[in-house]
């Protein structure tokens, strides 16, 4: 087991290094996009789109009307609406695509990624940067011995549960006012 030590130890290493490396300033600015959208739409592909995906639960879970953009029952786009996507890479893909098509609505654009300076970064309202190497980018703060994008992801995930938590002090909610909009029906 004494690999799986020091693996584990590159993980935390890695992550600590990329939960050090966010910028003050990203993060307020896409926090006060999220408080002030009532309704949001979140669209992201692969393990970058499950990390998004518990996200999107947690803004439902904080009273936000929050939406999967591929959904069947997720609604039209207007003005004053937040469309969140994330792209490590930032560069050509669907979610790029579906970002140009969304820039028509009306709605702000809040794009993830690692390189501020993608085309997905430059379509944006509002840019939060995770500076932590993603597939097939070279550019990060944060390099990783890890496998593909891996690094980003599990970021994604911590980054987007601490959002979750400043979300929640900021608009004066508790854990018991988030639980109550938990899905009720299963055990």
């Amino acid at each position: 087991m004494d690999k799986f030590k020091q693996y584990a130890d590159i993980v935390i290493e890695e992550l600590s290094q990329v939960l050090a490396h966010m910028d003050d300033a990203s993060v307020e600015s896409a926090l006060s996009m999220i408080e002030s959208s009532q309704r949001i739409v979140l669209l992201s592909g692969g393990r970058e789109g499950l990390a998004l995906k518990f996200f999107a639960m947690r803004l439902m879970h904080l009273g936000k009307d929050a939406h999967w953009a591929t959904s069947d029952t997720c609604p039209a786009l207007r003005p004053g609406d937040l469309f969140i996507c994330v792209g490590g890479a930032g560069g050509e893909s669907f979610v790029l695509y579906t970002e140009k098509s969304v820039r028509q609505t009306g709605a702000r654009i809040l794009a993830i990624t690692a390189d501020p300076n993608s085309e997905m970064a430059k379509l944006a309202d509002g840019v939060l940067v995770i500076p932590a190497q993603a597939f097939r980018c070279e550019h990060a703060a944060v390099p990783t011995r890890q496998t593909m994008g891996n690094l980003f992801e599990q970021s994604e995930v911590l980054i987007f549960d601490v959002l979750t938590a400043l979300l929640r002090d900021r608009m004066g909610q508790t854990d018991a006012e988030m639980e109550k909009r938990h899905r009720n029906f299963e055990e």
